[in-house]
């Protein structure tokens, strides 16, 4: 949902800055080679909290000045929670600007945050409302990221931004990316070599350190202070990723310590005859999500034999993907019970058409809508209706699609694909652990 608004907040007056946000401000600083003038950051929190009224907004506020011989930068966020489309339940809606030498560089309005919600009561309570603005801010700001189209602001314009990359847009690649268009001399995006990516997406710690100790003793010799900040930055971000992919990858490192962002859930019914196993569950039905999940563990507990097996729920393609390269999985069961064809419109097509591309980008597929419903043009330039849609799904079988995505990775990362099986119907919701001890080759009655 993306409201724009453009009401001016009234600001609060200047408070003293908080310890939980303090590295945002003094991250800013460092890659712009600014100092800190100016800093109100939610003095709103340190004011009594009141419980709103409905249709009341209530806005928190941070607003941070960067300056020095000069340059100026302004940089203004705020989250406004409001109940106006849902009573009861007020939701951030979340708008930043950044301004230099006060002429206005970026400005991002009205993006209301559907997950996460605040309710009356919640707004006298500090331990529900700090976390959440902090969270807000963390987005808005961004910074180095390993993944590097987050950070790409060798490639991006202000411009661009705006317009075709507008999903990578936050507070950061707006500042580094004028400063780039100012003329600045620029840090390098150290994530792009491949002989840093390589060893660190296979976990390889040691030879990562020695690359980074390198690179920051011979190319940061001479360099502005901003710039060796931002290396620095981005070097951090890379070891930090290089440790999680290491932890993936040694089996001796909780599987719920190595993917921490996992829904995993230990049957703990019954006895472990036949030793313990990580069952992936894809779910698929997003109005009953969980509901496949339950049902697994209801089943394998009903069996009596996987107590202290692990069931982990997901229900996307690149964290399914991520989690099964590692070698953990033992089993997959994909529900297809309730099938989302509307799936179809996100698998890109061998061929393209390039009129397509033309007038929509790369884009996945762009929807329309008339009297006769929605329509959806995809990559290769067929135009589907809700019929043809569930036919092109049926043709392409986007499980088993998800499969060969899945076996390409692990077979890249010289891991065995787990077995699997579909679950393509109600009807076979009875014969799950029937089915889970034959794909795992044990007997399929207790």
């Amino acid at each position: 949902m993306l409201i724009v608004f453009d009401k001016i907040l009234h600001m609060s007056p200047e408070r003293t800055a908080s310890s939980e946000t303090d590295r945002f401000s003094s991250f800013l600083s460092a890659i712009t080679g600014l100092r800190i003038s100016n800093l109100r950051n939610f003095p709103e929190l340190s004011a009594t909290l009141n419980t709103p009224r409905s249709g009341e907004e209530k806005p928190f506020t941070y607003r941070l000045t960067l300056e020095e011989e000069g340059n100026q930068y302004k940089i203004g966020f705020a989250v406004v929670f409001y109940d106006r489309y849902t009573p009861g339940e007020w939701l951030p809606n979340v708008k930043w600007s950044v301004s230099y030498n006060n002429q206005k560089v970026f400005k991002v309005g009205g993006i209301v945050d559907t997950s996460e919600e605040l309710r009356r009561d919640n707004f006298t309570n500090q331990d529900k409302i700090r976390p959440l603005l902090t969270k807000e801010l963390s987005h808005a700001i961004g910074g180095p990221d390993t993944e590097v189209a987050f950070m790409d602001y060798e490639s991006y314009s202000l411009a661009s931004l705006k317009g075709d990359n507008q999903y990578f847009e936050n507070i950061y690649l707006a500042l580094m990316t004028h400063m780039k268009e100012r003329g600045l001399t620029m840090p390098p995006i150290l994530s792009k070599r491949d002989y840093i990516r390589e060893p660190m997406v296979t976990g390889d710690v040691q030879k990562v350190n020695k690359i980074l100790s390198t690179i920051m003793s011979f190319e940061g010799q001479g360099l502005d202070k901003r710039i060796i900040n931002h290396m620095e930055a981005e070097a951090e971000a890379i070891r930090n990723h290089t440790i999680r992919e290491a932890k993936k990858m040694n089996h001796n490192i909780p599987l719920e310590e190595a993917f921490p962002y996992a829904k995993v859930t230990n049957i703990e019914k019954g006895r472990s005859a036949f030793g313990k196993y990580s069952i992936l569950v894809v779910e698929n039905d997003l109005r009953n999500y969980g509901g496949f999940s339950q049902m697994v563990l209801k089943s394998m507990e009903a069996d009596g034999r996987y107590r202290g097996s692990k069931i982990i729920s997901e229900v996307n393609l690149s964290a399914c993907m991520d989690i099964c390269k590692s070698g953990r999985i033992d089993v997959i069961i994909f529900d297809w019970s309730n099938p989302s064809h509307e799936e179809v419109w996100m698998v890109k097509p061998e061929t393209t058409n390039p009129f397509y591309e033309m007038y929509h980008g790369k884009s996945q597929a762009v929807l329309s809508m008339n009297d006769e419903g929605i329509k959806t043009a995809t990559p290769d330039g067929k135009l589907l209706d809700w019929e043809a849609t569930k036919k092109e799904s049926e043709r392409v079988d986007i499980r088993n699609r998800w499969m060969d995505m899945i076996a390409d990775v692990c077979e890249q990362k010289s891991v065995e694909p787990p077995p699997f099986f579909i679950v393509r119907s109600t009807a076979e919701f009875g014969d799950i652990t029937k089915i889970v001890s034959q794909k795992l080759g044990k007997p399929i009655s207790p």
